[in-house]
């Protein structure tokens, strides 16, 4: 098919920042109007796909019928909708870019009935209808006038040729309106994300060429010499700008039916390229995102590049034909994880996601707009948002990535197991034993069990979410990686969350690894350190603390954050990649005098299964932690690999001073890092019976 490039909707500004194209119930953002110079574009006709979370609305009391007057659900989920021919809907362009709807509506022919406790809402012959006081929002209205949704975060293309282009909006999210809300008598669900939706309609316009949408490339791809400034190169480094959340569904995880009960948790994620064009400009000039009005406005070190000429990025969706720079499919990845630091100050990592594929920038408020949504341009912002990273046919596991380079490995991957260049039929839940409900809802999303979050299990504990990009040839990732505070609450199969204010300086939003909320990047006194790793195969961090005991001696606890160090074993080239392995740190080991006995030990790597803990040993002068079946290279059980953080812990009656500690990797590799470790001196046994202080079992 012949396409034109993708036009993305701008994100509205809020006090210089961007947050995406709607906000919550109450916030003070102002519509961006649409342009005088505009040029109006009309779509009418064509059909419309809704992804429904059903598992997410029950919840709450709600039931969506199957679709009536459409199509069949498929293996993803998605039902079908026509749109009445006689219906159209206006927006308009400027300069090349999406401008906002203006007038009209769409109509549907069918659609769905909803069932609540307070009664039914009939959504049969809806109509999408964009909002008189914001050209960037869409209310669904049903037949009774009452606009019941509203679709925000449109992410589309313009397909079909300058003889017969088609808007095609991919993916959109469908919310809860101010009125259902009230309706439902619960105000906090206004804004609640609860559909997927996608849409293709055909274009027509008396005004306008479509050759205003051809693509122009770019010239500026990493690497890639500056014009007229001797030595200079355009680097890639793209920044995490603004994230929050939300809860997709509670059950029990098909994947690990004795787990108990879960909750999925998804990102909405905004990143921002660097605006740096040989003058140096912070990208994300606060620590929380909106910033805070002046003069509380908060510097966040890691907001400013140190590329003075910001390249563009390459964005294109997986199994596209080979494209520059790379010739392959190139495009970032997601992940998402969480932490939690208990009341005695130890942090564990106790769920992680997956891998989200990203396939389209939304190339708002660009400071060089590239002219096609398949290349992130210099100071361009994109938001993917929680319904787009809870999509199935987007996910897939971090062991496809070699994330210090951002390959993917497509051949033999979840999505392509043939390596015949296409993607499977019903990928990748068809390669996963078979297209089966348990894993159109809980594969490689972020399932937390509430027995991590629980209150009543961990008194005094507090919470931290991290959303994190990786980006090939980026020159930093820790401005990719961003922080904040998150609280749950509810009991037995109800649960919630509560993101921490965003501009709040300790539980707002700050650029850089969680691992960073426990100890300072940097940090180095008598009893805490961090310290950073950065080798060949990438980049790791090892920070420690040594706690003094009321009852005498030393509580140490080791806390390893990979990053995205892994020693890659692959089979031919781009785009035909195939990662035979992919393995991280395989054994950590702290230098101490022979004296420095130690007892006590724990280990812990969030996955809750006893049975692949490393196991915790003493020899002369090395304290040691050995994987299952011990240092096995790429066939190491356990390893500690990329994305995930353990923490390894004992007591000892010695004192912390320097010393050493050693990372272990495949191929016989050692890496020594700088930290602190238990002196000699100590008498064995440490502590008699009775002690007070004593960690708990794994």
């Amino acid at each position: 098919m012949n396409r034109f490039p993708v036009v993305m909707m701008p994100a509205l500004l809020a006090a210089g920042v961007v947050m995406g194209a709607a906000f919550p119930a109450g916030a003070a953002e102002t519509p961006v109007p649409v342009a005088a110079s505009a040029v109006q574009w009309k779509i009418w006709g064509g059909e419309a796909t809704f992804r429904w979370k059903r598992e997410l609305l029950v919840d709450y009391g709600i039931d969506v019928s199957a679709v009536i007057g459409g199509g069949t659900r498929d293996a993803f989920g998605r039902e079908r909708v026509g749109i009445r021919g006689g219906s159209a809907l206006d927006f308009a362009v400027d300069q090349g870019s999406f401008a906002g709807f203006v007038r009209g509506s769409l109509g549907f022919s069918g659609g769905f009935d909803l069932v609540t406790p307070q009664g039914a809402i009939g959504l049969r012959d809806a109509r999408l209808v964009p909002r008189a006081d914001d050209p960037f929002l869409i209310d669904l209205v049903g037949s009774d006038g009452v606009a019941w949704f509203y679709i925000d975060r449109l992410m589309y293309e313009i397909e079909g040729g300058a003889k017969a282009p088609v808007l095609a909006i991919k993916a959109a999210d469908l919310r809860i309106g101010a009125a259902l809300a009230d309706f439902l008598g619960d105000a906090s669900l206004d804004g609640l994300a609860v559909a997927d939706v996608s849409l293709v309609s055909a274009i027509s316009s008396s005004n306008g060429d479509p050759k205003i949408f051809e693509p122009r490339g770019s010239s500026r791809w990493p690497g890639v010499a500056v014009p007229g400034v001797p030595g200079a190169t355009y680097q890639a480094d793209v920044f995490m700008h603004h994230f929050s959340t939300q809860i997709m569904m509670q059950g029990t995880d098909y994947f690990e039916p004795a787990g108990g009960h879960k909750i999925v948790l998804a990102p909405s994620s905004t990143l921002r390229n660097n605006r740096s064009n040989g003058t140096v400009v912070a990208t994300v000039p606060c620590a929380a995102s909106p910033c805070p009005s002046a003069p509380a406005m908060l510097p966040d070190p890691l907001g400013t590049s140190t590329a003075l000429y910001a390249a563009d990025v390459a964005w294109h969706q997986k199994f596209t034909s080979p494209q520059p720079p790379y010739g392959n499919d190139q495009h970032p990845y997601l992940i998402w994880n969480l932490y939690r630091i208990d009341a005695d100050g130890r942090i564990d990592q106790v769920a992680r996601s997956g891998v989200k594929h990203a396939w389209l920038t939304t190339n708002s408020q660009c400071d060089a707009n590239p002219g096609s949504g398949h290349i992130l341009g210099r100071g361009c912002v994109d938001t993917y948002s929680q319904f787009n990273n809870d999509a199935i046919d987007d996910l897939g596991p971090r062991s496809e990535i070699i994330p210090a380079k951002a390959q993917w490995g497509r051949c033999g991957s979840v999505y392509d197991k043939d390596c015949n260049g296409a993607q499977d039929s019903q990928a990748p839940c068809s390669n996963l034993g078979g297209n089966t409900p348990g894993c159109q809802n809980w594969a490689f999303r972020m399932a937390v069990p509430v027995s991590q979050i629980d209150s009543t299990l961990h008194p005094g504990a507090t919470y931290w979410v991290e959303s994190w990009y990786i980006v090939r040839d980026d020159i930093d990732i820790f401005n990719t990686m961003q922080t904040r505070a998150i609280s749950f609450g509810g009991s037995g199969t109800s649960w919630n969350r509560t993101d921490g204010a965003p501009n709040d300086e300790v539980a707002g939003l700050k650029l850089g690894p969680a691992i960073d909320r426990w100890l300072a990047r940097g940090t180095d006194t008598p009893t805490e350190r961090s310290s950073d790793i950065v080798a060949t195969h990438g980049q790791a961090r090892l920070a420690v603390k040594a706690t003094e005991l009321d009852g005498g001696g030393w509580r140490y606890d080791y806390v390893v954050a990979n990053f995205d160090y892994t020693v890659a074993e692959t089979e031919g080239s781009e785009p035909n990649l195939r990662v035979l392995s992919n393995t991280g740190f395989t054994g950590f080991e702290v230098s101490a005098e022979d004296t420095a006995a130690a007892d006590a030990d724990e280990f812990s790597d969030g996955d809750r299964d006893a049975g692949n803990d490393w196991a915790f040993s003493q020899t002369g002068e090395a304290l040691r932690w050995t994987p299952p079946g011990g240092d096995m290279g790429a066939g190491t059980v356990n390893p500690l690999n990329w994305g995930t953080m353990y923490r390894f812990s004992f007591r000892s009656s010695a004192a912390p001073v320097a010393g050493v500690a050693t990372l272990k990797a495949p191929g016989g590799i050692a890496i020594d890092v700088e930290t602190l470790v238990p002196a000699g001196g100590g008498e064995p046994p440490l502590f008699a019976d009775g002690f007070e202080e004593d960690i708990p079992a794994h």
